[in-house]
């Protein structure tokens, strides 16, 4: 009897190891060298292989509405309404011109969902902005389709690009995945290399982050070679969001800044002066 109940619990034992072993293997599959999980069906090196640019005819004094992780789902099919009224009650003379969208824009990466989004940006357009998004964790991985109903759905259907005005580049970087990898990489510098305005970044996933390593881009080599790209070409700032709070750091050339997301009532608002070459940017919470 007790040698049936040893052996049995032998074969329990080996069993859970074999599962064991299995899952680990699966697991070093889909890490990266810091030991994260990453996307290896549709990932960053194959959607964002090149920088495509845009040209705008944005100038002088205006003003670029900034908010980061609206989660558009079924029951959350808008911003909250305290965004609208805070746009009915700003003064005209800010000269709203840009709507900037750091990522997770669905919830779930549903094309339903970005139904509900696109409506948002013809309400946006309505007003007399244009609209640039980006990817987030979400919109790549919470479907299964890892980032295929965004580039179908979002506009300008690219997953990195640049939008250049004469004295001003915004940069919309890919950054899902927490990576850039190196054909971004490479497409970064090349045309940053031949742009000598200005320059602002807009990504989902933080370079650094203040709470744990979930929140920022994980391959530490790949975030000291974009801060040095960075510091050589002139970029001033870079949005991002992801955290779902608000933190600012100066990055020596240039400022991270973290916006919280506008589920929570936050956004930010971004001041340009392109001939004077000013930008600031300000915190707008509906809870203060």
């Amino acid at each position: 009897m007790y040698f049936k109940s040893f052996n049995s619990i032998g074969k329990t034992v080996k069993t859970m190891c074999a599962i064991s072993a299995i899952l680990c293997a699966m697991f070093a599959i889909a890490c990266t060298s810091e030991g994260m999980l990453t996307n290896s069906v549709f990932p960053v090196t194959a959607r964002a292989t090149e920088c495509k640019r845009f040209d705008a005819d944005f100038s002088g004094s205006y003003t670029a509405v900034v908010i980061s992780d609206p989660h558009f789902s079924s029951g959350r099919e808008r911003l909250p309404e305290e965004f609208y009224q805070w746009l009915d009650e700003l003064p005209q003379e800010r000269k709203l011109r840009l709507c900037l969208v750091l990522g997770d824009i669905a919830n779930h990466g549903l094309s339903s969902e970005y139904e509900f989004y696109n409506a948002f940006v013809q309400e946006m357009r309505g007003r007399g902005m244009e609209v640039y998004g980006i990817l987030g964790n979400h919109d790549v991985f919470e479907s299964g389709d890892f980032g295929r109903n965004y580039l179908s759905a979002v506009e300008p259907h690219a997953a990195c690009y640049s939008v250049r005005t004469p004295r001003l580049s915004y940069y919309f970087i890919d950054t899902a995945d927490d990576l850039v990898g190196q054909p971004q990489y490479s497409a970064l510098e090349s045309q940053m290399k031949a742009d000598s305005n200005p320059k602002i970044i807009l990504s989902h996933v933080p370079i650094y982050a203040p709470t744990s390593i979930y929140y920022r881009m994980k391959n530490s080599v790949e975030r000291a070679r974009l801060l040095s790209l960075f510091s050589r070409h002139n970029v001033r700032m870079f949005l991002c969001g992801h955290l779902h709070e608000h933190h600012t750091y100066d990055m020596g050339t240039f400022e991270e800044i973290i916006v919280n997301t506008s589920a929570k009532g936050s956004w930010g608002i971004l001041t340009v002066d392109e001939s004077a070459g000013k930008f600031k940017y300000e915190n707008v919470s509906s809870k203060n």
